[in-house]
C-alpha cells in the first residue's frame, strides 16, 4: 500500500510543494518501522543435508543451503545462505565460502551458520582419503617403477599412476594431475614424458588427495657435434645458400648425421636465416649459426658481407612531380673501383614504393598516379637507395605570396613560397615543384632551392608549373653591417600617434642609407602599442619595445605610453662645467592632473656642438672648451639649457708676493690664473681688487698707489680663488 501510494506522488511532485512532501514523509516514516517490525526469522536450518557430512580430498566443492523461518511477513521461509554468517571450526581441514565446502585434507570440522537473531545451526563435516595411496609405474609392469630412474634424450618415457583402496587397484593415469618440476628438462602429460633436456627433474602424479613421484636424471646419447665445413662461413650479399652438416658423436663411438633431425638457429636471421643446415645470405654482418640435437650443440660464425662497395640513384633530391606528369625512369648503379664505370643494376634491383596509392614503381620507372608524398627504395645485395616523391595535383594558377625580396651581395636565401590552386580551388605550397628561374643571373641566381645574391643590383624570380608562372622583384644591396635608430627612448601620448624613429643602414663597404624606416619591418612587444603607416600610437599607459628589422640586422626602441606632458621644468636653468667633469639634469614633467614626474633621463637629449659636450641619461659630460645649447625633447616638447664648458681653476697667483715702497711710488702688479691641464692667462683685468688700508695704498686692476706710511695688503678675487700682495711704506 505504501509503495502504491508513493509511486502515485512521484509524478506530481511539482505540484504538490516543498510542504506537502515533508507532511508526507513524516506520515509514511512510523507505516515503515512498523512493516520492518512486523518481519521475524524463528529459526533457520539445512536443505537436505546428512548430519554428519561425508567427503572426500579433492572432491566437487560441497554446496549447502539455508533457509529461515519467517512469521510477519509476506512470505513463511527464504533461502538466506548468502546472507547468513559461516564459519569452520578448522579451516585446514574444511574451508567455507558462502555455504560452498572445500575438503582439504583428512580429519573433521563443524560448519557453523548464522543469520539475524534465530539460533545457529551446525553440521559436522568428516573428511577422508578415497584412496590409501598412488603409485607411480610403467605400463605393463605390475610393480611400482623406482623412486629415480635414468633416461636419455630422444626415449619417450611413459609412466602409469594406479590408486589403492584396500586391495582394490584402479588405474587412474588419465584423470590425474601429472607436473614437473622443470619444464626446460621434460614435460608431462597423462604419464607421457617428453624430455627435453639434460638435467634432473621430478615428475609428480596426484589425484583425489593423493600424490607420487619419480625423479628422472636426463642424459643426451652423444658426446659431442661437429659442422661441416668446421671453419668461419664468409658470404657477399647475394651469394647462394651453402650447406651445413651436423654429424653427432654416440657414447658408444658411432658417429650419425643429424643434419635433418637437429634445431638450427640463427642468431641474427637479418644476417643470415638457415633451414636444414642451409644458410642463405640476407644482409651485411657477422652472426652465428647452431645446430642442436639431443643435448649436443655446435655453433659457426658466419659474416656476411656487401657485394659492392657503393650504390647510387640517378636522383639524389627529393623529387617534385605532378600528377599529371609523364613517367620518369629512376635508375640504380653499384660500384667497387673509382677507375670503373659504375654497374647498371636497375633491372636486378628490388624496387618498392612506401604508397602505391600515391606513385607506383617497376624497374625504376616512376608513376605518380595521386597527390600526397611517398618513398621510392630501390635495393640490390644488402644495399639499398631511396628517395622522396611529392606528387602534387593538376594547378591552374600560381602566385608568388611576397611583393617584394632584399638581399645583400655575397647572401643567399629560401625562394619566396609560391602558391598554387588547384582545379578544386584549394590553396598548395608549390614553391618546391615549381621551375624557378632569374630575369638577371649577373644579379641573382637559382642554385639548389635557394636564391643566391651575386652582385647589387635588381631581377625577377619567376616561378613556372607548367605554363602557370608569376614572378617577384628581388633587390640586392650591399652587405649590411648595422642598423642604427636615431632614437633609443621615445615617448608617447596616450592615444595620440608619434612617428617612427629614423633609422641609417650602414654598409660593411662604410655607406650608409638614411631614412631607410618605410623600407624596414617593424613589430611591438605588446598590442598596447600599434604600428602603422610610419606612426606610433599608444591604446594605453605601458611600455613596449619596438624592433626594426632590414636585410638581416635589427634595431630596438624602447616605448613608454604615457599621459601628456603639459609643462617642463629644468634645473638648472643653464649649466657651467668644467673641462672632464659630468653634471646631472633634473627634468620634471608636470601631467594635465597636476601629478609630476621625473623625465630627466627619459628625454632625447643634443648638444648644439657634439664636440662641447655628450649627454648620457640625464648626465652631461664636459668635452671641450666652449659655449653651446643643450636641447632636450620629449612627447614633443623642448626645453633649452645654455652650457658653458670651461677648465678648472688650481690657483691664483700674482707677479710678486711683497712690495717695498715710499710715500707717492706706484706699481702695477700682474694675476696669472693657473688651470688643470697646465693652462694659463693673466687675469689681471678679470680680478677684484681690494686694499686692506687705503690710508697706505689703494689698488685699482692691480696699479698701487702709495698714499702713506704703514702696511696694507692688496687682494686679487677671481673666480672664487684668492691672493694676497703685502705692502709696507716707510
Amino acid at each position: 500500500m505504501l509503495e502504491s501510494l508513493k509511486k502515485r506522488l512521484t509524478g506530481r511532485k511539482a505540484k504538490l510543494g516543498i510542504p506537502f512532501l515533508l507532511a508526507l514523509a513524516l506520515l509514511v516514516q512510523p507505516f515503515a518501522g512498523m512493516a520492518s517490525a512486523q518481519e521475524t526469522v524463528q529459526s533457520i536450518y539445512f536443505q537436505s543435508v546428512p548430519n554428519p557430512l561425508q567427503l572426500e580430498v579433492d572432491d566437487a566443492p560441497y554446496a549447502l543451503r539455508v533457509w529461515a523461518n519467517i512469521t510477519g511477513g509476506t512470505v513463511s521461509t527464504k533461502e538466506v545462505t548468502n546472507e547468513a554468517s559461516w564459519t569452520s571450526s578448522n579451516s585446514k581441514v574444511v574451508k567455507v565460502d558462502k555455504g560452498v565446502l572445500t575438503a582439504l585434507t583428512e580429519g573433521y570440522a563443524d560448519i557453523t551458520a548464522t543469520y539475524k537473531t534465530a539460533a545457529p545451526i551446525t553440521l559436522r563435516v568428516n573428511v577422508s582419503y578415497a584412496y590409501d595411496k598412488v603409485e607411480i609405474g610403467r605400463p605393463g609392469d605390475a610393480a611400482p617403477a623406482p623412486s629415480a630412474l635414468d633416461v636419455e634424450l630422444g626415449e619417450t618415457p611413459s609412466f602409469t599412476l594406479a590408486a589403492h583402496k584396500g586391495t582394490t587397484v584402479t588405474d587412474v593415469t588419465d584423470d590425474a594431475v601429472w607436473t614437473t618440476s622443470n619444464s626446460s628438462v621434460a614435460t608431462v602429460s597423462k604419464g607421457k614424458v617428453t624430455l627435453v633436456a639434460s638435467g634432473t627433474v621430478t615428475i609428480t602424479a596426484k589425484y583425489k588427495g593423493r600424490s607420487d613421484t619419480i625423479k628422472l636424471d636426463v642424459t643426451s646419447p652423444y658426446k659431442s657435434m661437429t659442422l661441416t665445413p668446421d671453419g668461419m662461413l664468409e658470404f657477399k650479399t647475394g651469394d647462394e645458400e651453402r650447406q651445413l652438416t651436423a654429424t653427432a658423436l654416440r657414447k658408444t663411438g658411432e658417429n650419425e648425421d643429424v643434419t635433418d633431425e637437429a634445431a638450427w638457429t640463427s642468431g641474427n636471421p637479418s644476417v643470415v636465416t638457415v633451414k636444414d643446415g642451409k644458410v642463405t645470405p640476407v644482409g651485411p654482418g657477422t652472426t652465428t649459426v647452431q645446430a642442436t640435437y639431443l643435448g649436443v650443440s655446435k655453433s659457426v660464425t658466419v659474416i656476411v658481407r656487401l657485394a659492392h662497395e657503393a650504390m647510387n640513384l640517378s636522383v639524389d633530391k627529393p623529387l617534385h612531380l605532378l600528377v599529371s606528369e609523364e613517367p620518369q625512369q629512376l635508375r640504380v648503379t653499384v660500384a667497387d673501383d673509382p677507375d670503373m664505370e659504375p654497374i647498371d643494376v636497375t633491372d636486378a634491383a628490388k624496387w618498392e614504393s612506401s604508397n602505391p596509392y600515391v606513385a607506383t614503381v617497376e624497374g625504376g620507372l616512376l608513376k605518380p598516379m595521386a597527390p600526397g608524398t611517398v618513398k621510392i627504395t630501390a635495393s640490390y645485395k644488402g644495399l639499398s637507395r631511396s628517395v622522396q616523391v611529392t606528387v602534387y595535383p593538376s594547378i591552374s594558377k600560381v602566385v608568388i605570396v611576397p611583393e617584394k625580396v632584399d638581399g645583400f651581395v655575397g647572401g643567399e636565401g629560401d625562394l619566396p613560397k609560391a602558391e598554387g590552386t588547384d582545379l578544386s580551388g584549394a590553396k598548395v605550397d608549390v614553391t618546391n615543384l615549381a621551375e624557378w628561374t632569374s630575369s638577371n643571373p649577373d644579379v641573382v641566381t637559382v642554385e639548389n632551392g635557394k636564391w643566391v645574391a651575386r652582385k647589387t643590383g635588381t631581377a625577377k624570380l619567376t616561378a613556372a608549373v607548367k605554363n602557370r608562372s608569376d614572378s617577384v622583384t628581388i633587390v640586392i644591396h650591399e652587405k649590411p653591417l648595422l642598423l642604427l635608430s636615431d632614437m633609443t627612448d621615445v615617448s608617447v601620448i596616450k592615444g595620440k600617434e608619434a612617428s617612427l624613429p629614423k633609422l641609417t643602414m650602414v654598409y660593411e663597404n662604410g655607406e650608409e642609407a638614411d631614412d631607410i624606416g618605410d623600407l624596414a619591418e617593424w613589430k611591438s612587444s605588446t598590442p598596447n602599442v600599434l604600428i602603422k603607416d610610419g606612426k606610433i600610437k599608444g591604446l594605453v599607459p605601458s611600455k613596449a619595445t619596438l624592433t626594426a628589422t632590414y636585410l638581416g640586422k635589427k634595431a630596438t626602441v624602447r616605448v613608454t605610453v604615457e599621459e601628456e606632458i603639459v609643462r617642463m621644468v629644468v634645473e638648472p636653468e643653464s649649466l657651467e662645467l668644467f673641462l672632464n667633469r659630468s653634471k646631472s639634469i633634473r627634468v620634471t614633467g608636470y601631467y594635465k592632473n597636476g601629478q609630476k614626474v621625473s623625465i630627466g633621463s627619459k628625454m632625447n637629449w643634443s648638444v648644439s656642438s657634439p664636440e662641447l659636450a655628450s649627454v648620457k641619461g640625464s648626465t652631461v659630460k664636459a668635452l671641450a672648451e666652449g659655449t653651446g645649447i643643450l636641447t632636450g625633447t620629449y612627447q614633443g616638447k623642448t626645453v633649452k639649457v645654455p652650457l658653458v664648458v670651461k677648465p678648472k681653476l688650481k690657483k691664483i697667483v700674482p707677479s710678486v708676493p711683497s712690495l717695498q715702497l715710499k710715500v707717492g711710488d706706484q706699481e702695477s702688479v700682474t694675476l696669472r690664473a693657473e688651470y688643470e691641464g697646465g693652462k694659463t692667462v693673466d687675469v689681471t683685468s678679470g680680478a677684484v681688487w681690494t686694499s686692506s688700508n687705503s690710508k697706505v695704498a689703494t689698488v685699482t686692476a692691480g696699479r698701487i698707489v702709495v698714499t702713506g706710511k704703514g702696511k696694507a695688503t692688496v687682494k686679487a678675487i677671481f673666480d672664487g680663488k684668492t691672493a694676497t700682495v703685502r705692502i709696507t711704506v716707510k
